[in-house]
């Protein structure tokens, strides 16, 4: 399935808008019209190459979801129609037709069907994937069509708090993940941890658990998995005012969620939220905080995300194109958190025979994905420090030809052993190309 184009390129995605909204604060800020040329320039600049949705229903708005996808259309940006005209009661020929009203612009990428259902098994019962079954399949019959649904992810700390019923364990999570697979038969899997709202890089087991799951049933269902990232936070849902707190994650987090995510099987990443929603920037009486999340501010200003946003997205164009082809097979780690918090990671693999960081005192360490592809093998390592740069080290079986690849580096080395310098959260592809011999 080529989710972007001919190319195979990483699908680099961006939830919620650019939309037609009208809003008008306590205070007189009033909401632009995103749905402009200067937005979707400032999207395809960051790198985003997907926007998998943009909040507008086709079956509501046809004329403003049309000029979305030509404005998509204009800078190469695909988009998933929302569309509540299609049913699963529908034909495959009455599916075909009512999209044929959108699906001749060359940005049409697919339909966005639901946002964070949930099961029996886990989750809010208020709306059931079940519910969502017959029309996943039917849409999914459609080979140039993706019905993208994204899952809710597991928190493991949400277990019980005031004795709710709704968030369970990692097994009744599993079992919700194999239902979506099973029974969607999805095109893709995703889901949403947002390591920063809770946790940081040195506590960050469950985020990685996540990581692990996800990758699980994307290998047993042999489909891709997304993983989302955060651009700020303070969410606000309920639409209320709400006092700001400090601005988070830092830019160089940003950057460490994104090549984590790739090191550890993610064949495409999502930033949230592409557009800040006016509502998230609520603040006490009257006043709009546009600093809070966003890769575009909803004054329509970029965000201090955008720039670590556009670095990470040239790193994902730099080292995607190989990463979609491969297989992650183990992770290894080393150092104090990166074992810690990836519990189940060696400290080999392969023709990776040793991996150390120089300063053997920093406590964040260093991690790798493990990729094979046929007899190919591929090693993406992570510095897991977001303040430090930090020398990596790594010993093989034998001398190989190498290919050092990141955004920064396009290197072929032939060594028995390599030193790659990273920057806090940076990561570097090594890929084997052949044995040396002497």
């Amino acid at each position: 399935m080529n989710f972007i184009n001919e190319k195979g390129d990483m699908p680099i995605v961006g939830f919620y808008g650019p939309l037609k909204i009208e809003y008008e604060s306590k205070k007189g800020w009033k909401t632009p019209d995103y749905l402009t040329d200067s937005y979707f320039e400032m999207i395809r600049d960051a790198g985003i190459n997907l926007i998998n949705y943009t909040q507008m229903d086709y079956a509501k708005e046809p004329a403003a979801v049309r000029k979305a996808l030509l404005l998509a259309e204009k800078y190469q940006i695909g988009i998933y129609v929302a569309d509540s005209g299609l049913r699963g009661n529908m034909s495959h020929e009455e599916l075909r037709n009512r999209m044929s009203e959108y699906s001749h612009y060359h940005s049409f990428k697919g339909i966005h069907v639901v946002d964070e259902p949930g099961s029996p098994h886990f989750g809010p019962k208020d709306r059931l994937l079940s519910d969502f079954y017959e029309i996943m399949q039917k849409l999914g019959a459609f080979d140039d069509v993706v019905a993208n649904v994204n899952l809710f992810a597991l928190h493991p700390d949400w277990i019980g708090v005031d004795d709710n019923t709704v968030w369970l364990d990692r097994a009744h999570y599993e079992a919700y993940v194999e239902e979506y697979c099973k029974n969607c038969r999805p095109k893709m899997l995703s889901a949403d941890y947002y390591i920063f709202d809770a946790y940081t890089v040195a506590t960050s087991r469950d985020y990685f658990e996540n990581l692990e799951i996800l990758n699980h049933y994307a290998q047993k269902y042999q489909i891709p998995f997304w993983m989302y990232i955060q651009l700020g936070g303070q969410w606000n849902d309920s639409l209320k005012e709400k006092e700001t707190l400090d601005y988070y994650p830092q830019p160089n987090e940003v950057i460490w969620n994104v090549n984590t995510s790739l090191a550890c099987g993610a064949k495409g990443i999502a930033y949230f939220p592409l557009l800040q929603p006016y509502y998230f920037a609520f603040a006490p009486d009257g006043e709009m905080d546009f600093e809070r999340n966003g890769l575009i501010k909803a004054n329509g200003e970029k965000s201090q995300w955008y720039a670590c946003t556009k670095k990470a997205n040239e790193q994902i164009q730099a080292v995607g194109n190989v990463l979609m082809q491969m297989t992650l097979k183990q992770m290894v780690a080393k150092g104090y958190y990166a074992e810690q918090n990836l519990p189940r990671a060696t400290d080999s693999y392969g023709s990776l025979k040793m991996m150390e960081p120089e300063d053997s005192s920093n406590q964040y360490g260093v991690l790798a994905g493990c990729f094979e592809s046929g007899t190919q093998e591929a090693f993406y390592v992570v510095n897991n420090d977001v303040k430090e740069a930090q020398s990596v080290r790594l010993k093989f079986d034998n001398a190989y030809e190498m290919e050092l690849l990141s955004s920064e580096c396009h290197e072929i080395v032939c060594a028995k052993e390599c030193r790659v310098s990273l920057e806090p959260g940076a990561g570097i592809l090594i890929i084997l190309k052949e044995k040396q011999y002497s």
